[in-house]
């Protein structure tokens, strides 16, 4: 697994760690039956959708116009919406939802658990 396939792979189970039961999620594959721009993943946290684009952490990879549309769809439904190239990209997760516990991950969530402590401060 490589670049944007691994990169939303740790995603997902960072989530599930943060949020534990409070987290749903189902991958959105496009291609033939889905709509066209339709984001990567779709994340529900306490009732509220989040979807989310991923990027390729590296750099490569870029928005289309149809997954701008989508992207804005959902926020117009009062949803959250978000392109992911790298952990910061996150952050407005973790900043309106409290996370059920804290990250005792290493690597590449560094930047996941240093939120979530400041977050358990506040």
């Amino acid at each position: 697994m490589k670049g944007e396939a691994k990169f939303k792979t740790e995603v997902t189970r960072h989530l599930k760690k943060i949020y534990g039961d409070r987290l749903w999620h189902v991958s959105l594959p496009g291609g033939m039956g889905q709509r066209a721009g339709v984001p990567d993943k779709l994340y529900i946290i306490d009732g509220r959708a989040i979807a989310v684009e991923f990027k390729n952490p590296n750099g490569k990879g870029r928005l289309g116009p149809k997954q701008e549309q989508e992207l804005e769809a959902v926020k117009q439904a009062g949803g959250i919406a978000l392109v992911a190239r790298c952990w910061d990209d996150l952050l407005p997760i973790l900043e309106t939802f409290p996370p059920t516990q804290r990250m005792t991950t290493k690597g590449n969530a560094k930047t996941l658990k240093n939120a979530t402590k400041a977050l358990a401060k506040q």
